[in-house]
């Protein structure tokens, strides 16, 4: 009996933990976007494609996940010739990189309807950990995905190098030319996949 017992509990110890559902993102219904002071004007823009796979569970932490990858030529800021200007070599530079890419690997209940992703921004071949507050709040098999994080643009590599002549030139890198801290929101509807 007692040998059977202990077959048992190393079963259960060693069975892989169940995986959490899989949410199909409405991209009608949901935003990736971002916000940033640049002088005097704060700029927000949008990106209108990319793919998100997320895995999740609010009783089922240990087993959600969440992959993110978003298309940086399809950024919109409101401006067409600023949205040229961002996926030029000094800013997202999208013909050596075009994707940005977050792959959330830990995510944890903070409270009521709130989480932590923890996981890997990369952006321009650039990763760093980027953790990602959120609230997940279901009805029946919709969900909203509200969560907002702030991170270094310069960390990335977004903006380097100087431009202008005659004497003007502007840093990229520079505070003055824009904001290093860039807000980094997302707002998403998905459904429960069957």
């Amino acid at each position: 009996m007692r040998i059977a017992l202990i077959a048992l509990l190393l079963t259960a110890l060693s069975a892989p933990a169940l995986a959490a559902p899989k949410w199909t993102v409405d991209p009608a219904k949901s935003a990736v976007g971002f916000e940033i002071q640049v002088a005097s004007e704060t700029v927000k823009g949008t990106f209108a494609a990319y793919k998100a796979d997320i895995t999740f569970d609010p009783a089922n932490t240990a087993g959600s996940k969440a992959v993110v990858t978003i298309d940086l030529a399809s950024v919109k800021s409101g401006d067409a010739t600023r949205d040229g200007m961002l996926g030029a070599q000094q800013w997202f530079n999208i013909a050596a990189s075009p994707q940005a890419r977050f792959e959330a690997t830990i995510i944890k209940s903070t409270g009521a309807n709130a989480y932590e992703a923890t996981g890997k921004l990369t952006i321009r071949g650039v990763s760093k950990p980027v953790t990602l507050p959120f609230t997940f709040t279901a009805n029946g098999n919709q969900a909203t995905v509200t969560g907002t994080t702030t991170i270094k643009r310069t960390d990335f590599g977004v903006g380097q190098g100087k431009i202008g002549s005659g004497g003007q030139t502007m840093d990229l890198a520079a505070p003055s030319t824009a904001a290093i801290e860039v807000k980094v929101m997302v707002n998403l509807t998905a459904t429960r996949a069957p």
